[in-house]
């Protein structure tokens, strides 16, 4: 009896054993099954994401591969901050599953210094005044996920055109690229965050282009590729008054000229938890003069003496540093204009508070400082020739949810050959994004 006793355990453990192994095959199906689920969601989760362009959701919230169920759980709830933001703004965009109307308005205040003396020019609206720097209406129309056309109208007293950009945005094509054809921005275009622009933005790419561009990413790695009717030699203010201009390139409409415009760059990205996100980019123009750009540059005093054919280049590198709420930017660009050479560089630092109050969300104290220098012998009566450095100081500050603050001094320096002059800027923006 005592041998059939212990029998009896071993008899039942044995007819145990095939269900409990029946009961883990059936966890793992399920399991795997899950798995599949949470990829599928994963997928389908990112490709609503892209519908947004900012903030890149993947990116801040990447698949987790121990938590892919509190991972999903803190990308919906982006999306739903980001359906929140566009529903229930103070200012509501007029949206459809197919089409987008935003905008913004900015309403200043500027004060320049008064210059008289100077041979060169005047200040020619010494006074401060309140002005509405622009209205702009941004439709977008998607008639795919991938397929999006977008604009931008601007209308004020200081919006350069009616039409600041229009394009066609292809996404998702192969080898993880995208294309852009129309009015667009240069690639190498950064964020200023100011309505001042630095010296290197006004010279060299504060105006839009018309052409066809490409991007294409691969792991950290991303490139540029555009063809562009190109920009012609000009000159512009470097601030909100008119007077004292400097050498840049300005968007001409109805271009016909032969002498189109290639331009590359080429830029690593890495972001990490602990030391933060930095973007390294390497770009170059080709083109040549057309025969207004020659004409234009003849009539600056002593080019001649520098005169060498009628290639058109530029090169520049820009550097982007954030670590947590503190952003480090740092852009070069070197230019040769038929043997007329110039170097801009700047160096922009800012850090953002979030003391989330009920009317002031955040606010972003920066400091820039830039130089832009040419290969001429300054001429006192001709602004065009000088030697630039320039201060600004600004407070950002988000009031509510797209409504902001600026307020902005610009310290300029000129080497002029003479005199120095008065043309320091100070500027108070409001502006209202819907």
């Amino acid at each position: 009896m005592v041998l059939c006793l212990l029998w009896l355990p071993v008899g039942g453990l044995a007819e145990i054993d095939p269900s409990t192994q029946q009961r883990m095959e059936h966890l793992e199906n399920e399991n795997r099954e899950l798995r599949t689920l949470v990829e599928e969601l994963q997928r389908r989760l990112e490709a609503v994401e892209k519908r947004f362009p900012s903030p890149k959701i993947s990116e801040e919230y990447p698949a987790s591969a121990t938590q892919p169920l509190q991972d999903l759980d803190r990308r919906v709830q982006v999306l739903e901050d980001l359906d929140e933001k566009f529903e229930k703004g103070w200012l509501r965009s007029l949206r459809r599953k197919w089409f987008e109307l935003g905008g913004e308005i900015e309403l200043e205040y500027r004060d320049t210094q008064r210059e008289r003396r100077s041979r060169a020019d005047v200040t020619e609206d010494p006074y401060g005044q309140f002005q509405i720097d622009h209205v702009r209406l941004s439709p977008r129309v998607r008639f795919t996920d991938d397929l999006i056309l977008e604009a931008d109208f601007d209308a004020g007293q200081q919006a350069t055109s009616d039409l600041q950009e229009a394009y066609l945005l292809w996404r998702n094509l192969p080898l993880h690229s995208e294309l852009t054809i129309g009015q667009q921005k240069k690639f190498f275009r950064p964020d200023r965050k100011t309505e001042s622009y630095p010296l290197a933005g006004t010279a060299f790419w504060h105006d839009r282009d018309l052409g066809v561009s490409g991007k294409s990413e691969w792991g950290p790695f991303y490139s540029h590729l555009a063809v562009m009717n190109g920009l012609r030699m000009d000159d512009d203010e470097i601030g909100e008054d008119e007077s004292f201009p400097i050498l840049a390139d300005d968007l001409e409409y109805g271009d016909s000229n032969a002498n189109k415009e290639i331009s590359a760059g080429l830029g690593w990205k890495q972001k990490s938890g602990q030391w933060g996100k930095i973007d390294l980019m390497l770009f170059g123009v080709w083109g040549e003069l057309s025969d207004d750009d020659e004409i234009f540059l003849l009539g600056l005093p002593k080019y001649r003496l520098i005169q060498d054919g009628n290639d058109r280049n530029r090169y520049g590198a820009n550097l982007d540093y954030q670590w947590k709420e503190a952003n480090l930017f740092f852009q070069y660009i070197t230019s040769d204009d038929g043997g007329l050479e110039r170097d801009a560089w700047y160096l922009q630092s800012s850090y953002r508070f979030k003391p989330e109050l009920k009317y002031l969300l955040s606010v972003e104290p920066l400091v820039r400082y830039g130089e832009l220098n040419l290969n001429l012998d300054p001429v006192s009566t001709n602004s065009r020739t000088w030697d630039r450095q320039q201060w600004t100081v600004a407070l950002i500050m988000e009031l509510v949810k797209d409504v902001f603050l600026r307020t902005e001094y610009t310290v300029n320096d000129e080497e002029t050959g003479a005199d120095d002059i008065r043309n320091d800027e100070a500027l108070i923006q409001l502006e209202l994004r819907f």
